[in-house]
This record gives C-alpha cells, sequence and structure tokens, in this order.
C-alpha cells in the first residue's frame, strides 16, 4: 500500500546501491555527479537496472547535469524508454564514451569540449557515436556549420529521423561524422567553430 516498495524491488535497489557504492565508496543522493556514473562498470550498470527506483534516479542526475551553454548535448526522444527514462543501452554507450573523453581528452562529462573528440583515432570514435546522445549532438553540431567554408549536402545527412521533444532535427549521419572527423585531422584543423579554408591548408597534403 501507498509508497511501501515491493519486495523484489526492495532487494533489487538494495543490490544496486552496493554497485555504487563499490564505486563511490559512499552514496549522496543530492550529490551524485557524473563522475559517479562514469566510473561504473557494465555489471554495476546491470544491477541498477534492475531497480526501477535506480533507473529513475539516474536518468534525472543525467538529464539535470548534461553539459548545457554554447554546446548543449542533444538528446533523442528515441533514448527514453516509455516512462520517460535512460534506456540501458543507452546508458551503457554514453559511460563508455565519457570514460573515453575522460581518458583521452582529460576533461570532465560535464564540461565536454567537443573540440576533444576530433583527435580521436576512428575506434575511438565509433565508441563516441554508440550513443545516440553523441551521435545525435556531434552530427547536429556539423550540421548546424553551413556558410562558405563548410557546405553540408542532403546525402550527409542521416536518413534516421531523429526527434527531441516531438520535433524533428537534422542530423549528420555516423558515417560522415567519420569521414569530416578523418579528414580534418590530416587537414590539420582542430576546432569545430573556427574552421577555414585556403591555400594555407594544403601544406598539410603533403608528403
Amino acid at each position: 500500500e501507498g509508497n511501501i516498495t515491493e519486495t523484489g524491488e526492495l532487494r533489487n535497489l538494495l543490490t544496486a546501491l552496493n554497485a555504487i557504492v563499490e564505486v563511490a565508496g559512499t552514496i549522496d543522493f543530492e550529490n551524485i555527479g557524473l563522475d559517479v556514473i562514469t566510473a561504473l562498470s557494465d555489471a554495476s550498470i546491470d544491477a541498477i537496472f534492475d531497480s526501477s527506483i535506480l533507473v529513475a534516479t539516474l536518468s534525472n542526475v543525467i538529464a539535470e547535469q548534461m553539459p548545457t551553454g554554447d554546446n548543449p548535448l542533444v538528446i533523442p526522444d528515441s533514448v527514453y524508454d516509455a516512462d520517460g527514462y535512460l534506456l540501458k543501452t543507452e546508458m551503457v554507450a554514453l559511460v563508455h564514451a565519457f570514460k573515453l573523453v575522460i581518458e583521452t581528452a582529460g576533461t570532465d562529462p560535464e564540461n565536454f569540449d567537443f573540440a576533444a573528440v576530433l583527435a580521436l583515432d576512428d575506434a575511438q570514435v565509433d565508441v563516441l557515436l554508440d550513443s545516440q546522445i553523441l551521435a545525435a549532438t556531434v552530427g547536429s553540431l556539423i550540421a548546424d556549420i553551413t556558410g562558405e567554408d563548410l557546405i553540408v549536402p542532403s546525402t550527409a545527412l542521416d536518413d534516421t529521423t531523429f526527434e527531441v521533444d516531438g520535433l524533428p532535427i537534422t542530423v549528420v549521419s555516423a558515417t560522415e561524422i567519420k569521414a569530416v572527423f578523418a579528414s580534418l585531422r590530416v587537414l590539420g584543423i582542430s576546432d569545430f567553430q573556427n574552421m577555414g579554408f585556403d591555400a594555407g591548408i594544403l601544406a598539410n597534403l603533403e608528403g
């Protein structure tokens, strides 16, 4: 009755809490951050997703602490289940991607630097793009960079319709993202926002 937790959920909750304690040492629900979430192992995430309470709690944490400002993350509707909580597959992919960013770019997920992803190799980009959130974010960022320096043809766009709050968004395909990253590395370009194409970049193609 009321708010009494079911026996099965209580057991799952305790198991999930224990998985978090193993990573964080203690649990402070008012201060659970992305640093704790990114430290979770796949086994820990399995335990968490057996508890509907923890799934709801961590989904809320992730939604509230996603980077905002100049480069906010794009969160497609497709990453949520029918109850509005993050899908297990997306949480696993997101954790793997954020770990990669921390290890390779030396930055924390809450201060995600999109310029840093340009330094990733093809295998690392695959890990990044396994997350629908990051694939949509980077794909949207590239699609929005228009003007004289960068032209995004319709053939480079993702055939899948990504929606955010029920509204479709334009996203460059994962295949094209990988190709763009590889090309920019060859050209020696390391900044999405300040790309410039002139005769000087030809020097990077020599040799």
